[in-house]
């Protein structure tokens, strides 16, 4: 299936919209493991420290 006929019948922005939540997506999913080598290895911080960081910051940014 070409890829132009896939978003054929969407307005212009649909496409640039979905490939910057994908993107966006991807960004964040990187940064979180390089934050842990970042906080463990350049900071010195121990891993069960830099996992607790990373746990509190997933759970304050749950939707309720």
């Amino acid at each position: 299936m070409c890829l132009k006929m896939w978003y054929k019948g969407w307005p212009r922005g649909v496409p640039l919209l979905l490939a910057n939540s994908f993107l966006m997506s991807i960004g964040f999913y990187a940064l979180i493991p390089n934050l842990s080598v970042y906080l463990t290895h350049s900071l010195g911080w121990t891993p069960l420290l830099a996992g607790v960081l990373l746990m509190v910051r997933q759970f304050s940014q749950q939707d309720r």
